[in-house]
């Protein structure tokens, strides 16, 4: 997995991006260029700005011709972002079957000759006939690279990679089976929380009767654990899963709704691009 953008990466963007709209008088100290900047970089906090400081340091005592060819880079790089260049490994195969399905079968040939075997495996669950990929049938209808390369990038532009989240965090890190297992496991914790408030055994064995299992010793299990919980909280879980309770009609289905309905909620404060990289899970 690549990793995403590092601190001093961000950095240099930001002050390549600052260096555009600063005037140029190169008799100026290093000092008294940074201190025009200063206003731009107010935000920042202090273990940053010294960072930046001596980013800017660098960048100063660079040539001319070096200092154009640092910002161009640098400058390049931020058009780039949020344009994938590969294809996350960790998509739910549906989110591509669902791209694929109305393509043109060239295309879907294509875009399988450039996928992992086992991801067309997985792919032709939903569309059995994806798995024919041989285009040396229609020779005379393959596309130049030119074309290929376009169809590449309109079929990557549906996804987003785990480098063009501006701030990951640990759920983005999960892959798609660990992420099945974390939504059926919120679940189940949600699910406890709410029987927490189910005033005798008796009523609580009629609530869990119609849960497998498995389902049913999972939850036993993380009530016993849930002692200290706030009665509020045991209020806002029975409205969440009384309204995802009336929705599905498994019990599986259940767990795994009120799972994606907490997902749901934490990802109201973060970024276009992570809550995409999220739901394409």
């Amino acid at each position: 997995m690549k990793p995403a953008m590092s601190k001093t990466e961000k950095l240099d963007i930001f002050l390549a991006l600052a260096k555009i709209f600063q005037s140029e008088k190169v008799s100026e100290s290093n000092e008294l260029q940074f201190a025009q900047l200063s206003e731009s970089f107010s935000a920042l906090k202090s273990k940053e700005l010294k960072l930046l400081k001596e980013r800017h340091k660098r960048f100063v005592n660079l040539s001319k011709e070096k200092q154009e060819i640092w910002q161009t880079f640098w400058l390049e790089k931020l058009k780039k972002r949020g344009q994938p260049i590969r294809l996350d490994e960790n998509i739910h195969f549906e989110h591509i079957s669902e791209i694929l399905e109305n393509e043109p079968a060239l295309i879907q040939s294509i875009i399988c000759e450039n996928l992992p075997q086992e991801k067309v495996q997985e792919i032709s669950k939903t569309l059995p006939d994806i798995v024919e990929k041989d285009t040396s049938k229609n020779k005379n209808k393959l596309p130049t690279d030119e074309i290929s390369e376009v169809v590449r990038k309109k079929f990557l532009s549906n996804f987003i990679a785990f480098e063009d989240i501006y701030i990951p965090n640990e759920l983005d890190e999960l892959s798609v089976v660990q992420m099945e297992k974390f939504i059926w496991k919120l679940g189940i914790r949600e699910t406890a929380i709410y029987c927490r408030g189910i005033k005798t055994k008796e009523a609580l064995a009629v609530f869990l009767k119609p849960f497998d299992e498995e389902s049913t010793m999972e939850i036993a299990l993380k009530i016993k654990e849930l002692t200290d919980i706030d009665p509020k909280r045991v209020y806002i879980s029975e409205k969440i899963v009384g309204d995802v309770f009336q929705e599905m009609d498994t019990y599986w289905g259940k767990l795994n709704s009120l799972g994606i309905q907490l997902i749901a909620i934490t990802l109201v404060s973060r970024d276009k691009n992570a809550i995409k990289y999220t739901n394409q899970k």
